[in-house]
């Protein structure tokens, strides 16, 4: 009599098998999330590159100069957009930074919930219970303020 019979053995040798490749899939799920990403942009790039092709004077039986025309098309695109919203990200982003501890200090007292009461149009006992809560944790928001301005300077270390 064996230990094992065939039927076990092949129940186990299945269940080893699904193992191993879960596993691979769990090592590997960068490259298959950029591997699943790419293929479903060259899927949405091909009618673009399809019309390129149709109407080219040049290089009509050759697609891989429309792809490359597709792509500087959609990198210019990405460009023009940042370019085009940089100008009014980049001061409300300073602006927040210079205000962030006037804006976790009175996140952690609690008073930023009159405010958002009076702005949203709260009764005074959902205000009074907003600012409660936040007045209990305040430790924890302190602590959370802490930590992102140790990341902060952390970062702003790292890149010099």
């Amino acid at each position: 009599m064996s230990f094992l019979d065939r039927r076990t053995a092949n129940v186990l040798l299945t269940i080893l098998l699904f193992t191993v490749v879960l596993t691979i899939g769990y090592i590997a799920r960068a490259v298959i999330v950029i591997f699943a990403f790419s293929i479903l942009f060259a899927y949405l790039i091909n009618p673009v590159v399809r019309f390129l092709q149709r109407h080219s004077l040049f290089f009509k039986d050759l697609r891989g100069p429309h792809i490359a025309e597709a792509y500087l098309a959609v990198l210019i695109f990405i460009g023009l957009s940042a370019y085009g919203l940089a100008p009014e990200l980049l001061p409300r982003t300073n602006r927040l930074l210079k205000e962030m501890p006037a804006l976790m200090d009175s996140l952690s007292t609690g008073d930023i919930a009159m405010v958002m009461g009076r702005d949203y149009g709260w009764d005074d006992a959902q205000a009074l219970r907003l600012k409660s809560f936040l007045a209990q944790h305040a430790a924890t928001i302190q602590g959370l303020s802490e930590l992102s301005s140790d990341l902060r300077l952390r970062r702003s270390v790292e890149s010099f």
